[in-house]
């Protein structure tokens, strides 16, 4: 766990990293959650959560300044995220953002550019899921 600054202020981002030792055409997987104070979203609608995760993307491409290749517009079980593709030197970070009311879930993979889009890379992004708890 680090803390890390943001437009929004300092945020406790808890991160789980896995780097293959060998025999694996990625470098590094990882999964993020960072939690936001939750009175900035009381009244949270779409365009607020759109500007939550236009922040991500730009300060994910500015820590690592690289390149932005693509930036789709995603929901998973109808939470709104982003896809997002980002040339480093040496190779790529492949990023799906997921906004669920004030916490933002992360899945990333890093690869070399020789193993750009291999299958395990949609592999490790399907695998993530969000399940709403019954109250």
């Amino acid at each position: 766990m680090q803390d890390v600054e943001t437009a929004v202020g300092t945020l406790k981002m808890h991160m789980i990293m896995h780097a293959p030792t060998s025999g694996d055409d990625n470098a590094v997987y990882s999964l993020i959650r960072s939690d936001y104070p939750k009175d900035q979203f009381e009244d949270a609608d779409d365009e607020y959560n759109t500007n939550v995760l236009d922040g991500a993307v730009n300060g994910a491409v500015n820590n690592v300044q690289g390149e932005l290749v693509f930036d789709d517009k995603i929901k998973l079980n109808g939470y709104p995220g982003r896809s997002i593709k980002i040339k480093i030197a040496g190779g790529f970070i492949y990023i799906n953002a997921y906004l669920v009311e004030n916490i933002m879930y992360i899945t990333q993979v890093i690869c070399l550019t020789d193993n750009d889009n291999n299958p395990g890379i949609k592999r490790f992004m399907d695998a993530f899921n969000i399940l709403k708890v019954k109250e």
